[in-house]
C-alpha cells in the first residue's frame, strides 16, 4: 500500500486543569493506510475526541502535545495553525461531526452552506457550488432537489447524509466520522453506515470511524483500535477478533408483574394535529390524525419498551401520556398509590402531572446550567408545592431530594452542590432520573435516555432502570431506537408504525421471534441480533404520518404484502400482531 496516509507516533496530549497538565491520551501510536477503514473505539473520556482534534488541528492553545502526527508524511504537530495550514489540512481530511442538526446552520439553505464550505478553500461561484452539492447528493443517495431545503425540512438520517456529502466535495483522502449514527433509529443508522461503506468502496478514500459501538465498527471497518483511559489496548484486523466477546450479553429476566393489575390504562386513544395556520387551523379538515386507536397497559414494576422509526408517533404518545398534548378521543387512567384511579384529562392535568414524570433524551440540554444538582432535583417539588412535613409526600424538600438522589445512585453529600458542567453525561442523566423520582410518580417515561451516552454509561443507566423497577416497583415506559437496550431491559415491547401499534408482546419473544414484518426489519437493521435477509431491509423513508397509505400502512414497504393489505386495516387484537400475513402464528 506504500507509506501510511496517517501516522500517529507516541502521541501524548495534556490539558491544563486546576493548575496541572493532565494527560488525555498518552503514548498513543497507530497508522491509517490509504484506502483503509479503521474504527477508533472507546468509552467517554478514553481520548477519542482528543485524537480527532489533533488530526484536525483544533486542539486548544492550552493543550501540551508531544510525539508526532503525520498526514501524507507531513508533520502537523508543532506547526503554526494558520488559516492556510488549516485550509490545506481540511482539503486532505473530510469530517462528519456527531450531531447533524447542531452542525448545520438552521437559517441557511443547504446549497448556501455548501457554497460557504467550498469557498473557504476554493474560488467558486454559487452556481458552481450548487452543482457540486447536487453531484455530492447523488453520491450519498439523496435527491438533488433537496439542495434548496433548510435543515429542519430534512429527517435526521437525511441531515447526516448531507454532512457526509459536504465532506466529499473536496475529495479528501481521509474521512473522519465522529459517532455519525448517535441518536438515529436503527433503520436510518443502517442507511448512513451503508452510505459510508459505499463511499469507501467507490472512492478508495480512507475512513476513520469514531464510535463506542462494537457492532457498528464490525459492520463498517476492516481494522479496530480501542482506547481505554488514553491508552491503546487493542489494535488489530476486525475479522480476526471475536466480536461476541466484546458485546454486552443480554440480561434475561422474567417479569414478576401481575397481568391483572395495571398502573396505566390507555384505551382507544386518538390524537390529531392541526395542519392549518391562524383561522385555518380551526377548520375540521385541517386536523390530521397522528395516533389512532391506541391501546396500552402498563403494570406495576414493569419496563415497557416502545420502538419504531423516527416520525412514527412515539414522541406524540409519551407527550400525550405526560399531559403535554391534548387527547382527541379515548381515555387514559393512572392508578395512584392508594389504589384510586385518576383520569389523565385536562381537568386533572395538574394533579396527574405528579404521577407521570419524564426523563429526557439529552442530558446536556435538559438541565439548567445555572442550578446546582439539589436545586434541579427540588424543582418539581417547588413547582407543584409538594414539599414539607405536612404536604402530600409527608417529608421536607431536602429529605425528599436526598432520597431521590440515593435512588438514582448518587451520593447527596458528593453531588448536591455540583453544577451540570462538573458532571459526566451519565451523572447528568442520573440527575434527570432523580428529578423524575423526587415526586414519587406512578409512571416514569424515559425518552431515548441513553442515545447520547457511550456503551458503558448506557449500560449503567439501563441497569439503574432495571433496579428501580425490580426493587422499588417503579413502572417505566422506555422509548428507544436501540434494540440491544430493549432486549436487555424490557419486560414487554410495543412496536409502533405511523401512529398505531403493530406488535405488542413479551420482550424476549418479540425480539427473538418477531411476528410482524416491520418488527423483523427493525431488528435486522440493528447489527448483532438477528441474521440479515436483504429482502427484509427497509430501503426507503416511511410515508408521512399525515398521509398514511390505505389499508395496512406498512404495505408499500412490506415484502409480504398482498392486495388485501392495500385495502383492509389489520387490527392488533388478542394475538398482539396487526398483520394479515404474520411471520409466525
Amino acid at each position: 500500500m506504500g507509506h501510511p496516509l496517517v501516522e500517529i507516533d507516541d502521541l501524548t496530549v495534556r490539558y491544563l486543569r486546576d493548575g496541572f497538565h493532565r494527560a488525555a491520551v498518552e503514548n498513543v501510536s497507530f497508522t491509517i493506510s490509504k484506502g483503509e477503514s479503521l474504527a477508533l473505539l472507546g468509552d467517554s473520556g478514553s481520548g477519542k475526541t482528543t485524537i480527532i482534534k489533533t488530526l484536525l488541528g483544533l486542539l486548544p492553545p492550552t493543550a501540551e502535545v508531544s510525539g508526532d502526527v503525520r498526514v501524507n508524511r507531513e508533520s502537523i504537530v508543532g506547526c503554526q495553525k494558520t488559516r492556510a495550514f488549516r485550509s490545506a489540512l481540511l482539503e486532505e481530511i473530510g469530517f462528519v461531526p456527531q450531531a447533524a442538526m447542531n452542525s448545520l446552520d438552521p437559517v441557511l439553505r443547504i446549497d448556501r452552506q455548501f457554497h460557504l464550505a467550498v469557498s473557504a478553500h476554493r474560488k467558486v461561484s454559487k452556481r458552481e457550488a450548487r452543482q457540486m452539492a447536487e453531484c455530492a447528493f447523488e453520491g450519498v443517495g439523496l435527491s438533488p432537489d433537496y439542495v434548496t431545503s433548510y435543515p429542519h425540512q430534512l429527517s435526521g438520517g437525511m441531515r447526516q447524509r448531507v454532512l457526509i456529502a459536504m465532506s466529499q466535495v473536496l475529495e479528501p483522502s481521509l474521512l473522519i466520522a465522529d459517532e455519525p449514527t448517535t441518536g438515529l433509529d436503527v433503520v436510518v443508522q443502517a442507511k448512513v453506515l451503508d452510505t459510508m461503506r459505499q463511499l469507501h468502496d467507490e472512492t478508495g478514500q480512507a475512513l476513520l470511524l469514531v464510535t463506542h459501538d462494537w457492532d457498528v465498527a464490525a459492520q463498517t471497518c476492516q481494522r479496530v483500535v480501542r482506547l481505554d483511559a488514553g491508552d491503546v489496548v487493542l489494535d488489530g484486523p476486525m475479522d480476526e477478533l471475536d466480536i461476541r466477546s466484546h458485546r454486552r450479553a443480554p440480561h434475561l429476566h422474567a417479569s414478576s408483574t401481575s397481568p391483572e393489575v395495571s398502573v396505566l390504562e390507555i384505551e382507544h386513544l386518538d390524537v390529531a394535529y392541526s395542519q392549518g395556520r391562524g383561522l385555518a387551523a380551526a377548520r375540521a379538515d385541517a386536523w390530521k390524525p397522528v395516533l389512532e386507536d391506541v391501546d396500552l397497559t402498563l403494570r406495576p414494576g414493569e419496563i415497557l419498551g416502545v420502538a419504531g422509526e423516527s416520525g412514527c408517533g412515539k414522541s406524540t404518545l409519551i407527550s400525550t401520556v405526560a399531559g403535554l398534548v391534548p387527547v382527541s378521543n379515548g381515555t387514559m387512567e393512572v392508578t395512584l398509590g392508594d389504589g384510586e384511579r385518576l383520569s389523565l384529562d385536562e381537568q386533572n392535568i395538574k394533579t396527574a402531572r405528579r404521577h407521570v414524570q419524564m426523563v429526557f433524551q439529552d442530558p446536556y440540554a435538559s438541565l439548567n446550567p445555572r442550578w446546582t444538582v439539589r436545586r434541579t432535583v427540588a424543582e418539581p417539588l417547588i413547582a407543584q408545592k409538594l414539599g414539607g412535613v405536612g404536604g402530600p409526600l409527608g417529608a421536607s424538600v431536602d429529605s425528599l431530594v436526598d432520597e431521590a438522589l440515593m435512588a438514582a445512585e448518587l451520593d447527596p453529600d458528593q453531588y448536591s452542590h455540583c453544577f451540570p458542567a462538573e458532571l459526566s453525561g451519565g451523572e447528568r442523566q442520573r440527575v434527570s432520573v432523580a428529578r423524575g423520582l423526587v415526586v414519587k410518580p406512578s409512571v416514569l417515561i424515559a425518552d431515548e435516555p441513553v442515545s447520547m451516552l457511550d456503551d458503558a454509561t448506557a449500560r449503567s443507566i439501563v441497569g439503574l432502570f432495571r433496579r428501580l423497577a425490580t426493587e422499588r416497583g417503579v413502572s417505566i415506559i422506555l422509548v428507544t431506537h436501540n434494540m440491544h437496550i430493549l432486549r436487555e431491559s424490557c419486560d414487554r415491547v410495543a412496536v409502533m408504525y405511523l401512529g398505531r401499534f403493530v406488535e405488542v408482546g413479551e420482550g424476549q419473544e418479540v425480539l427473538t421471534s418477531p411476528c410482524h414484518p416491520y418488527t423483523r426489519a427493525l431488528i435486522e437493521a440493528a447489527p448483532g441480533i438477528l441474521a440479515t435477509d436483504p429482502d427484509h431491509l427497509l430501503s426507503d423513508e416511511p410515508p408521512s404520518i399525515f398521509a398514511k397509505p390505505a389499508g395496512c400502512s406498512f404495505h408499500p414497504r412490506c415484502f409480504r404484502a398482498t392486495e388485501a393489505c392495500t385495502t383492509e386495516l389489520p387490527l392488533l387484537g388478542e394475538s398482539g400482531v396487526a398483520c394479515h400475513h404474520p411471520l409466525h402464528h
